[in-house]
């Protein structure tokens, strides 16, 4: 699914940049583009991630600072893929599902590292989408449309 959603996207992006303004701007190819292919995009990125959690959650290692770092980096780069992917609301459900998952695999070290990635994950999307909502009455705006990329 993480490759289909990316071949997805890259295909439709590729067809949104013609020449042919009537192609380039058809609707069917925004659904693919920034709608179809993310969600598929991003779902597969979950597939994998709960895979990685399922075959680390038997292994005992030390998270240590380095990991938590790493999470720190890794949430981050989760929140942005989420709002500027158009999938707030699929990164709410995921966060969420990552700290259940830590809940019940705890006092593991995979439990751990999805508690702190999820927890500070869900508290930067969440804080991003009550920040702009009560600012201008947006929800999840992205980076983009705020003109900062």
């Amino acid at each position: 699914m993480f490759a289909l959603g990316k071949g997805l996207h890259t295909v439709a992006n590729s067809v949104s940049n013609v020449e042919d303004f009537g192609v380039a701007n058809a609707s069917v190819v925004h659904l693919w583009d920034e709608t179809v292919s993310h969600y598929v995009w991003f779902t597969g990125l979950f597939l994998v991630l709960v895979a990685l959690a399922l075959a680390l959650r038997g292994h005992e290692f030390r998270v240590g600072v380095s990991g938590i770092a790493v999470s720190l980096l890794f949430a981050i780069t989760l929140v942005n893929t989420y709002i500027e992917g158009g999938t707030p609301w699929l990164g709410i459900g995921f966060f969420l599902t990552g700290l259940g998952a830590a809940f019940r695999w705890r006092p593991t070290a995979v439990a751990q590292l999805l508690f702190f990635t999820a927890g500070v994950g869900l508290a930067l999307l969440l804080g991003w989408g009550m920040y702009w909502f009560a600012e201008d009455g947006t929800v999840f705006p992205q980076f983009s449309e705020l003109g900062w990329i």
